[in-house]
């Protein structure tokens, strides 16, 4: 019989949550997939607006969104600025200013974990 350190059992617990987690993703891909299917058959099978069914209310609803690509060809900044607004360009500032000035301006974001 082996001894178990510390370590290793540390290392089992992350290789159990490792094998949890894409087992859960697993599942949220089938689960989903069966949404978006249920989903497509009430909002074929239902007309705008709001339904109750089994004690919920079911929200049909077509949104709309501007074209901005369309409206933009149809209003150019030339002859209508007063439909724009100027916005930092990043790529621009990346490309300008030194990395140490970058880096007084650069935020960390969130720790994010990917397990493939």
């Amino acid at each position: 019989m082996t001894d178990t350190t510390n370590d290793d059992l540390d290392v089992v617990a992350l290789e159990q949550l490792v094998l949890e987690d894409t087992k859960l993703a697993e599942d949220e891909d089938r689960i989903k997939a069966r949404r978006a299917t249920i989903r497509s058959v009430l909002a074929r099978h239902l007309d705008a607006g709001t339904t109750d069914l089994a004690d919920h209310k079911v929200i049909v609803s077509t949104p709309s969104r501007l074209d901005a690509k369309a409206l933009g060809e149809a209003f150019p900044v030339a002859r209508h600025p007063e439909l724009y607004k100027p916005a930092l360009d990043t790529t621009a500032v990346r490309h300008h200013l030194s990395p140490a000035v970058l880096e007084q301006y650069t935020r960390s974001g969130s720790t994010t974990v990917t397990i493939r």
